[in-house]
């Protein structure tokens, strides 16, 4: 089977081995090859293929046997795609359906409720604006009372502001699950990027090339959990490595965000402010972890007007979502690359589950899902002391 290039490689090598499986191509009790051996066969290390491995193991597919190996456990599959007449009664309320990231997180849901594209769930789009959303959750609680509606996939778009609006189409009985973004203090289940732990590894790595002072730069219209979560993992990172947290290397540069205002493609007059009282230091920071797309890119560009040579001067690394302006950079980064269409499949899979369950207070799961680190635009040009 060919491998599909638009996924994590563990996702593809998991995907590919599950394929054989179902296809009886790997027999029951027999051992699979080994960690190294499947290493080889996929051209990438024991640790990735150990990712797909553990996730055949939790979903019965295989068994670990101590001193023995893997085999191939007895199977059977309990999981049926979700029917027309559940799809017809899911919403999914997301930010900017016209974003390249957006857009593959909705379809991610599609394809995992076998949709053909003609939009059989509802779709509400609140622009990442929060009367925007708080709009559309009206509209949508509506519906709930109507019984028109039974399933929400959202994507909020601010930390806790409309909070009371998603608490209560919970307790309306409508079945929540956060995709991407999440809210606190809600009932509900959420599937999310490693966004802690992948910028505390990233911070891990710059530590490792010999960086000391490493700064934080966002850029994005409304502080969320994302954020929050991507901050963590940088302090996290620091103390780990020893390294003192400094508040005022932690900056979230501005852009316009009142009706009507036009937004800034990239908020280059704040990151210039932002990077020319950083670099102005005595001893300023030797590299920037970058927490988005806009920050990653407003500080290349800020960084290029200024005449600082990335990579030998200034090290960056960050969150890459929206690649399509990277064809066009030619200064070097470690970029942190999510897959929303995979966070969309998971998210929908756990509102099926929900919709169908005998159990409805079942606890509120999570779901975390891995990233990919890419090098632009080669790893020896980013390392390049």
């Amino acid at each position: 089977m060919p491998l599909n290039e638009s996924a994590p490689l563990y996702l593809k090598i998991y995907k590919e081995l599950r394929t054989e499986l179902e296809r009886g191509l790997l027999a029951p009790q027999s051992r699979i090859p080994t960690e190294r051996e499947l290493a080889v066969r996929f051209s990438t290390t024991r640790i990735t293929v150990a990712k797909a491995l553990a996730r055949l193991t939790q979903e019965g597919f295989l068994e670990r046997r101590t001193g023995a190996g893997t085999f191939v456990r007895e199977w059977h599959i309990e999981q049926t795609p979700p029917s027309t007449s559940l799809v017809e009664q899911v919403a999914v309320l997301s930010g900017y359906t016209r974003n390249r990231d957006t857009a593959l997180l909705v379809s991610g849901i599609a394809e995992a409720f076998g949709d053909d594209g003609s939009g059989r769930f509802a779709l509400y789009d609140s622009r990442d604006e929060l009367d925007q959303e708080a709009e559309c959750l009206r509209r949508i609680h509506t519906q709930v009372l109507q019984g028109k509606i039974r399933g929400l996939i959202a994507l909020p778009a601010g930390q806790n502001e409309n909070r009371d609006a998603y608490a209560a189409l919970v307790a309306a009985g409508c079945k929540l699950v956060f995709v991407d973004r999440y809210l606190t203090g809600i009932a509900s289940d959420r599937v999310t990027s490693a966004n802690e732990s992948a910028t505390a590894q990233a911070i891990a790595e710059l530590v490792a090339l010999g960086h000391r002072r490493i700064a934080f730069l966002c850029s994005y219209p409304l502080p969320n959990a994302v954020i929050r979560d991507r901050q963590t993992g940088y302090e996290r990172g620091l103390r780990e490595a020893g390294l003192e947290i400094r508040p005022e290397w932690i900056r979230r540069a501005e852009w316009a965000r009142k009706s009507g205002q036009e937004r800034p493609a990239c908020p280059l007059d704040d990151c210039n402010a932002i990077l020319q009282s950083w670099l102005s230091e005595p001893e300023p920071p030797t590299a920037i972890f970058c927490a988005n797309d806009r920050a990653l890119q407003s500080a290349l560009l800020t960084l290029r007007q200024r005449g600082v040579r990335v990579g030998p001067d200034l090290a960056l690394v960050g969150f890459l979502n929206r690649s399509d302006w990277v064809a066009h950079v030619q200064e070097p980064f470690l970029g942190i690359r999510q897959w929303h269409e995979e966070l969309g499949k998971q998210a929908a899979q756990l509102l099926h589950e929900r919709l169908v369950a005998s159990t409805p207070s079942a606890p509120s799961r999570s779901i975390t899902i891995g990233v990919d680190f890419v090098y632009h635009p080669s790893a020896d040009g980013w390392r390049t002391p």
